[in-house]
């Protein structure tokens, strides 16, 4: 008999340790979930971007709320103006909807000529809030969202923003 009554001691003993009339649990701060989304090349056939697959996947991320969305790179595939413009149309529609886009330079907008178009139609969509690598404006930069650091780097660029990363 003494044997059968000590599990039930000890765990009467476990029971009474861990409830607490006059304390409530403390409730735990949410923090603001930030939805992010990716937006693969839309490069298309040099004068135009890939308009339905662009909407789609920019429809898809509207469905589930998504806050920023970041093209990574080859927005565009020979550079031009028409490709640009068409890229841009296409964002700013979704841009109307509440979607911040960060966009990340390609190899295929890196050429001068090109970094010279990217500045003209991207830094609309690049927040005023970015914190830009010095000598790199409009190319590297870094927002913070909710608790939440993004840091856009340049194809290429890693190496030459590693200092600037550090600081």
């Amino acid at each position: 008999m003494q044997k059968s009554l000590l599990p039930l001691i000890i765990s009467s003993f476990l029971i009474g340790c861990n409830s607490s009339s006059d304390s409530a649990p403390t409730p735990q701060p949410s923090m603001p979930q930030l939805k992010v989304g990716i937006l693969p090349d839309t490069q298309a056939d040099g004068y135009l971007v890939a308009e339905h697959a662009m909407r789609a996947v920019l429809e898809k991320h509207l469905e589930n709320g998504v806050d920023v969305v970041i093209p990574v790179g080859d927005l565009v595939d020979k550079g031009n103006r028409s490709e640009f413009e068409s890229w841009v149309a296409i964002a700013r529609e979704y841009k109307s909807k509440g979607m911040e886009f960060l966009p990340l330079m390609g190899n295929h907008e890196e050429s001068y000529s090109f970094t010279i178009d990217w500045i003209d139609y991207m830094s609309e969509f690049i927040p005023k809030d970015a914190v830009h690598q010095p000598k790199k404006e409009w190319v590297n930069y870094y927002v913070k969202r909710d608790n939440t650091l993004l840091i856009q780097i340049s194809y290429w660029e890693l190496a030459f923003a590693f200092e600037w990363i550090k600081q």
